[in-house]
């Protein structure tokens, strides 16, 4: 059973607080466990066609990847997929790296892109050298996914050069339980192996290079193993991801592109038309569960009482801006009380209980004079100026509000 409601966050002003939340894609990880993240859309700097120097980690860890060679830079191209930009690939040899990747994961990997290629056979799409091995961790072959890590292959037998995105997800971690390895495609798993190197480790301090493979560090390398493609995202965890937790960074990139993921049988939300930018979420599958999410930031859920197997609670918002306050569509015709302009939108799948419902103020602009209290409106139509369910605020500690 599914349900369906809306959100908007009345917001008046106190402190501000810095949450310690689940703030990476999909609201799951943070910047210790998020080691990097790239996102072609938080480019804002470039027009159509510049090379690209710098793509910028939004993983708060400042793992920047980059090419000073002008010979070797991929190009922005805007407008590309549903809307946003994307990173494209397509000279001899372009390539973007982070050369003495300290943080990069040693014993357990989870891998996301988003990616389009045609024809590709023999090519790197992620490739990871240090001073252990060239190719201590490689993605290769689009015509039938291979990965290298410590001197052996595994074939995923998955193609992903159709000339059609894809959200592309590969996760190696060096011990059992089993499966240590699995690949997923669009949502759906198409590959595990149970003893796939485990015992072994991936050296750090190593280069990261997208797009080309490296068989020296950041060096040697060769133009027939190029990747000619493009990248809208890729993001980089330190841990194997469960499968609640997969499956809610799967929806949240599917919302974001509008990538179709049905085929998987874990669609769980609904709204990527018109709530599709920053969708989190909390949920469970089999025995694995994720219970803390926050999106964009600002709105946070965790503490689900009710979490029952394939249920979930996912959210996302229209984007709307959070830069100044408003009395639009506010209950009372806006008497005493202003919004934000931005709504979320929950996609609840099953029943997932109470749960708490926690804001950060840090983002969100300053109180309007006379001003004093947080609120939460729920709403079932979206229309907020009547029949809305209004939940005032407390603050736990530090002048961060929640209403349980």
């Amino acid at each position: 059973m599914k349900k369906v409601y809306q959100l908007v966050l009345l917001i008046l002003f106190f402190t501000s607080y810095v949450s310690l939340a689940q703030t990476g894609p999909g609201g799951v990880g943070n910047s210790a466990s998020n080691r990097i993240w790239l996102q072609s859309d938080k480019i804002t700097s470039l027009n159509d066609n510049d090379p690209i120097v710098t793509w910028s980690d939004n993983s708060g860890n400042s793992n920047d990847v980059t090419q000073p060679n002008a010979s070797f830079q991929p190009i922005f191209k805007t407008n590309i997929l549903n809307g946003k930009p994307v990173i494209r690939f397509s000279g001899s040899n372009d390539r973007l790296r982070k050369t003495a990747f300290a943080t990069f994961p040693t014993t357990a990997i989870t891998e996301y892109m988003v990616h389009k290629n045609s024809g590709e056979s023999n090519d790197a799409t992620l490739s990871y050298a240090s001073t252990a091995s060239d190719n201590d961790f490689l993605l290769f072959s689009s015509n039938s996914v291979m990965l290298y890590r410590g001197g052996s292959t595994s074939n995923t037998s998955t193609a992903i050069n159709d000339n059609s995105w894809h959200i592309v997800g590969t996760s190696w971690k060096n011990a059992v339980p089993n499966p240590n390895t699995r690949f997923y495609y669009d949502g759906t798993q198409t590959y595990s192996a149970n003893n796939f190197v485990t015992g072994t480790s991936i050296t750090a301090n190593g280069c990261f290079a997208i797009a080309a493979e490296q068989d020296a560090v950041d060096g040697a390398y060769d133009a027939t193993q190029d990747n000619d493609g493009d990248f809208a995202e890729i993001i980089i965890y330190n841990f194997a991801l469960n499968q609640a937790q997969r499956i809610i960074v799967e929806n949240y990139l599917a919302a974001k592109y509008l990538i179709n993921i049905s085929a998987s049988g874990n669609d769980y939300y609904s709204f990527e038309t018109t709530h599709g930018n920053d969708v989190a979420g909390i949920g469970r599958k089999t025995s694995e569960t994720h219970t803390d999410a926050q999106s964009s930031k600002i709105l946070e859920v965790s503490n689900p009482s009710g979490l029952g197997d394939n249920e979930f609670l996912l959210f996302g918002h229209d984007n709307t801006s959070i830069s100044s306050w408003t009395n639009t569509e506010s209950p009372d015709g806006g008497i005493n009380i202003k919004r934000i302009a931005r709504e979320w939108r929950f996609d609840e799948t099953g029943d997932v209980g109470t749960t708490t419902f926690t804001i950060d103020t840090t983002l969100l602009p300053a109180r309007p004079v006379g001003y004093s209290k947080f609120v939460l409106l729920v709403d079932a139509d979206g229309d907020f100026s009547s029949g809305a369910s209004v939940y005032e605020m407390c603050s736990p500690s530090s002048n961060q509000y929640y209403e349980v």
